[in-house]
């Protein structure tokens, strides 16, 4: 199976006509979220235009929680239910699983190939990789203000995304939910099945991608956390997936760690590649 991944469109800002089309053939498109921030039925409807008649795997990523401002009163269980109900209108339409949605550890056998979804969300223990000494131990706690700040912070917790209960969501939700995540996946990678298994998350598994922008002008000293975790590295190896795709940070990658292949190919970084295509599993037919 071919899959095309891409993540990180974020059509709130620009035009779908913007992001180059796929260059090279494929079966799936695979994309790790951050599709169009309060608008879910346009974001999946602008996936099944890239796609071009083929099916659409989707996670959806922080952004795809974001309501359109603060008169919006939709929480993120409503724009989720919104996506969800928008892929079940284009699956009647189409008369076949166009679009899959997959959040929470949620596993769908695909042409041979299992797919395991999750937003993986913010792990902001690990604030102080970069740091060192007394600073590495208050990290969590400078950068969680940092980012809550009401003039500077972050818009992700100054009440873009909203609970449950209608309260803005906090870092102490976000690392609520990471745990969550990482915890379903991992429950889901320790279960047996036959053929090839390829995880989708929005943020990144591994902390590494983020190296070589360490101590560049304008990179937050915390950026390990908003962006990364060790999800992947931290799974016996046995359990750890033939290919993870995410998402978030928007710089491409495309390297190893052990069995598994890691890739990220978001729309909204300047080395978005159109030609690049996973090949993972049997062809369809084969």
């Amino acid at each position: 199976m071919r899959l095309f991944a891409i993540s990180d469109l974020h059509l709130e800002k620009r035009p779908l006509g913007s992001i180059p089309r796929p260059t090279a053939p494929f079966d799936l498109l695979v994309c790790a979220g951050d599709v169009w921030e309060g608008e879910p039925e346009r974001g999946l409807d602008a996936l099944v235009a890239l796609a071009d008649g083929r099916p659409v795997l989707v996670v959806p990523g922080n952004h795809d929680r974001y309501r359109r401002g603060p008169d919006d009163p939709r929480r993120a269980v409503d724009l989720l239910a919104e996506q969800r109900a928008a892929a079940a209108r284009l699956n009647a339409a189409a008369g076949r699983a166009l679009v899959t949605v997959l959040d929470g550890g949620e596993a769908v056998a695909i042409g041979g190939v299992a797919f395991i979804g999750a937003t993986l969300w913010t792990d902001w223990t690990l604030a102080g990789l970069w740091q060192d000494g007394a600073a590495r131990e208050t990290a969590m706690a400078a950068a969680t203000a940092h980012v809550t700040d009401p003039e500077t912070g972050s818009r992700e917790y100054r009440g873009a995304i909203l609970r449950p209960d209608g309260a803005p969501w906090s870092p102490a939700d976000a690392l609520a939910a990471h745990r969550a995540d990482r915890a379903r996946l991992a429950a889901a990678l320790a279960r047996p099945g036959p053929g090839p298994r390829v995880v989708v998350t929005h943020h990144a598994p591994l902390t590494r991608i983020l190296e070589p922008y360490r101590g560049r002008p304008g990179v937050p000293w915390w950026i390990p956390a908003f962006y990364a975790s060790t999800a992947l590295e931290d799974l016996p190896p046995e359990h750890r997936p033939e290919v993870w795709i995410s998402g978030h940070f928007h710089a491409a990658h495309d390297l190893r760690c052990g069995r598994t292949r890691c890739v990220a190919n978001p729309a909204a970084a300047a080395d978005f590649d159109p030609g690049l295509v996973i090949e993972v599993g049997a062809a369809p037919g084969a």
